[in-house]
């Protein structure tokens, strides 16, 4: 599970009281590698239950929160199946922390055709969307950040690393409002109806195209290999709304590649981190080795 931030029951129940809420039920969240999720169950002043999720932001300041719930909130107006926070922003264990409804549905393992068509769909709908990124959000692409995390890969890998980079910073693609991180873990499904979009918070600003291919380097993949039929169905819903300039369809062979990088690197930084602050296993780690391998093939596909 991924608690960097224990909280008890009675510290919970303080957090809660103030705003009408009397905790019933708390479990942590078992995804993630940067926050800490709680799932809670609360009886509201009408005396109903009502599932909601405290998110305790580890690495966004209290200064970057307004933009972030200004977001989910307009998401959610906008007509995005997007959990808009309940009250203003609060503090827990000297940490920043949203609470948001808990939102029905349930993380898909292997997605098929259908699931991918939507999430193309959700995609461009994300992106046509009127929000202007705005110049308090962040690069949600991460690349320069991460790119001084190079030296972490392995030896023979860091030349065509660098390379790849290079290459995808000389396309100089157009930068819209993006989710940068729209795994299956963040997205829900009750049925097979997509019914939620989840963990804004690497929102920002970003290629369109950048947003895509990670989408489908984690939905459109089969042990870690890419999947056409996949691709193509979560590719041509996308485009049915929003056709991609032929400019800008021809990178995204390259778009792929660096979008593969870059979660290959956040995984490395990860596991530096729990090494450097000597973390339990059981929390928030993922396998680089699964984002070695895609890097893997779709350098091969360049």
């Amino acid at each position: 599970m991924s608690v960097f931030t224990p909280l008890s029951s009675e510290q919970l129940q303080a957090l809660l009281e103030p705003l009408g809420f009397q905790l019933r039920t708390v479990a942590p969240a078992h995804h993630g590698i940067e926050n800490t999720n709680y799932l809670l169950q609360v009886r509201d002043t009408d005396g109903q239950t009502r599932g909601l999720v405290l998110t305790v932001l580890e690495e966004i300041s209290v200064g970057g929160l307004p933009w972030f719930t200004s977001l989910l909130s307009a998401l959610a107006r906008a007509g995005l199946p997007v959990p808009a926070p309940v009250c203003e922003p609060l503090s827990v264990a000297d940490k920043p922390a949203l609470l948001v409804p808990l939102l029905p549905g349930r993380h898909l393992s292997q997605p098929g055709v259908r699931h991918c068509q939507q999430v193309g769909q959700v995609l461009a709908h994300l992106h046509a969307t009127t929000l202007s990124p705005g110049p308090d959000a962040q690069d949600a692409t991460g690349i320069e950040r991460l790119a001084e995390a190079l030296p972490l890969l392995p030896a023979g890998w860091q030349p065509a690393a660098r390379d790849v980079l290079d290459q995808w910073r000389e396309c100089q693609l157009p930068d819209t409002l993006i989710h940068g991180d729209l795994f299956r873990d963040n997205v829900l499904f009750e049925g097979e109806r997509l019914s939620g979009l989840l963990d804004f918070y690497a929102a920002g600003r970003g290629p369109a195209l950048y947003d895509l291919a990670v989408a489908i380097n984690d939905w459109c993949v089969l042990d870690d290999q890419p999947e056409p039929i996949l691709e193509t169905a979560l590719l041509d819903a996308y485009e049915e709304q929003a056709p991609l300039p032929a400019s800008q369809r021809e990178q995204l062979p390259l778009t792929l590649c660096v979008a593969a990088l870059r979660f290959w690197l956040s995984r490395l930084v990860a596991e530096q981190r729990h090494l450097e602050q000597q973390l339990p296993d059981s929390v928030g780690r993922k396998d680089p080795a699964e984002f070695q391998r895609r890097f893997q093939a779709r350098l091969a596909a360049l």
